[in-house]
């Protein structure tokens, strides 16, 4: 599925994320977050599963408010739960639209959602569904985006042809290089309607083949 996995053995512990995230937003941000903020940190982390991880907690500055956003990774069949856990105010319908437009509802996939004094409505689903360019799931999920969240067509065409592997040579290095291009795409599920956005990512690597 394209995620890191920790050791289950060894679960995040809520009090020491919620401690880190407060020393780095303040860090971030120039100002420190407030006591409810971090309270909402630790619950998100308290309700995870046991093979579930929160990724990242982060500020949106650019909105000019105190919202913050967090990210966790987690199985499938435990984001409604977990979800309802922390206080997301959403329908099962508008999740059930998000796991249609992704395509698949097993693995594990990168979860977002948006806090202030409680957690809001907007959801936001982050994956990425193959790593080759001709998996058969990448064609059905175009259109789905186009239909769904309003997508222009020769945009998703366009970043659906990134997916692949080459060889390149650089003139500085004497070594040939391969380029692995990476695509991962975000859904969006907000009161007014639904978004998705594309990643386009590339790992450069060493290889003689």
């Amino acid at each position: 599925d394209g995620y890191p996995h920790h050791d289950p053995k060894r679960p995040q512990s809520p009090r020491a994320v919620r401690a880190l995230a407060a020393e780095g937003l303040e860090w971030a941000l120039g100002r420190p977050v407030s006591k409810s903020q971090l309270k909402l940190i630790e619950r998100c982390t308290a309700e995870l599963p046991m093979t579930g991880r929160l990724l990242h907690v982060v500020g949106i500055p650019h909105r000019l408010g105190d919202d913050l956003r967090i990210g966790a990774i987690l199985p499938c069949s435990d984001v409604e739960r977990w979800l309802r856990a922390v206080g997301w105010p959403g329908t099962k319908a508008q999740l059930r639209e998000l796991f249609r437009l992704v395509g698949f509802t097993s693995g594990f996939i990168h979860v977002q959602v948006e806090l202030n004094e409680t957690i809001g409505p907007k959801l936001a689903l982050d994956f990425n569904i193959a790593q080759t360019p001709n998996d058969p799931r990448w064609a059905p999920f175009g259109k789905r985006i186009v239909e769904s969240c309003g997508a222009d067509p020769e945009r998703v065409s366009a970043a659906l042809s990134w997916v692949g592997s080459r060889r390149v040579r650089l003139p500085s290095d004497e070594l040939p290089a391969r380029l692995d291009q990476q695509l991962f795409f975000k859904v969006t599920s907000r009161p007014d309607g639904l978004e998705a956005k594309a990643y386009l990512c590339f790992h450069p690597r060493y290889s003689l083949l």
